[in-house]
């Protein structure tokens, strides 16, 4: 009996100092969207009648004020691919890091980055067919749209793993951006199938399947790849940081 009667002296004197701003407040209950959810919002209006059942919990909490709101998760885009570039690394954290290497015994044949390290999109060692034909080798990427430009950051090339990476067609001069969880060289050999068999599975082989301007012999192999070089360039200009996703 105590323990209801103290509960009820915090109520009144919640009453007795709430205004009519306050008795219009909405209480949401705000859940993380998942479709295999039992739907919480039917669940809750079936049960308010327990608010009914205490006069002085039913003048604070109005069941009518009582809501489900649902809040969305980050999709696979958002993810993969940020919105922002990752801010650059201070210089004088670089260049203390470096001395404080150069200045250690164990390390001494080790090749340190320093400050002065150039990033870009580069070709791999192995004269690859994808850097040999469609990588273009910049330290920036320009879109055809905006005319903003990206500074690459880090050297990338067709095997770094888990990259965002820039697709222009010279033709049209259109651009389309793109990422991948594994490394170039192997999401651009779906991208290459994918226009030659005309399987509309995204953006670019869409569009080289359904513009005039793209005429592309599909064989011999060695023929549509020198023709697509022709008209398409690549530049990979971001890797993705999945530690934070």
């Amino acid at each position: 009996n105590a323990e209801y009667g103290e509960r009820d002296n915090l109520i009144s004197k919640n009453l007795s100092s709430s205004n009519s701003k306050n008795s219009e407040r909405c209480f949401p209950l705000v859940c993380d969207f998942d479709p295999n959810l039992p739907p919480i919002g039917k669940i809750v209006n079936k049960n308010k009648f327990i608010l009914d059942l205490d006069p002085l919990l039913k003048s604070v909490i109005k069941p009518s004020k009582v809501f489900v709101s649902y809040r969305g998760n980050k999709t696979i885009k958002e993810t993969l691919v940020p919105s922002k570039l990752l801010e650059d690394r201070k210089s004088s954290n670089v260049v203390d890091n470096a001395n404080a290497t150069v200045h250690s015994s164990a390390t001494e044949n080790v090749n340190l980055p320093t400050s002065t390290e150039e990033g870009g999109c580069y070709h791999c060692n192995s004269r690859c067919k994808a850097c040999r034909l469609y990588i273009c080798e910049s330290k920036t990427a320009q879109s055809y749209h905006s005319g903003y430009n990206v500074n690459i950051k880090g050297r990338l090339d067709c095997n770094t793993i888990g990259v965002c990476y820039l697709v222009r067609d010279k033709v049209c001069r259109r651009a389309s951006v793109g990422s991948t969880v594994n490394n170039f060289k192997t999401r651009w050999q779906n991208h290459k199938s994918h226009i030659r068999k005309s399987v509309r599975s995204c953006e670019i082989s869409c569009h080289f399947n359904d513009n005039q301007f793209h005429s592309l012999t599909k064989e011999p192999l060695k023929t549509f790849d020198n023709e697509l070089s022709d008209q398409i360039e690549v530049i990979i200009f971001e890797k993705l940081d999945f530690s934070k996703c």
